[in-house]
């Protein structure tokens, strides 16, 4: 069953009205951390910080792709950059690795991913859109 957030499919999975969910792990942690959902497996290549004890899905012997969420900001270039760049540096600045600031790292990482993702798109059979 499809949703367009996470909410709904929580309230769901607590009711009991549905049996399994893949979910962020930030939007996880209190659930699990109170027992109301039991978390089976991270998706990513290394083990959460959020859930040291959960192993992964190939520690499990299952080959999923490295799934991660991430966000990046884009603007306009015809706001003041550099006062809306310090802003989110300093609000960024305990939850983003200092390496990951820079608009060369961005520019890097979305390249990487375009190619990486449309190369497991492709050989699933799925149409660009």
């Amino acid at each position: 069953m499809p949703y367009r957030a996470a909410a709904p499919a929580l309230q769901n999975m607590i009711a009991g009205r549905l049996d399994h969910y893949c979910l962020l792990a930030a939007a996880a942690v209190s659930f699990i951390n109170d027992h109301s959902l039991q978390a089976l497996a991270v998706l990513t290549a290394e083990r959460s910080p959020l859930f040291p004890n959960l192993p992964t899905t190939q520690e499990q012997c299952i080959p999923v792709v490295d799934g991660y969420y991430w966000n990046a900001f884009f603007m306009r270039t015809a706001l003041d950059r550099q006062a809306v760049q310090d802003r989110l540096r300093t609000a960024a600045s305990t939850a983003v690795a200092p390496d990951r600031h820079s608009r060369h790292y961005l520019r890097t990482f979305l390249r990487s991913e375009i190619t990486r993702w449309a190369a497991i798109m492709s050989s699933a059979g799925v149409a660009q859109q």
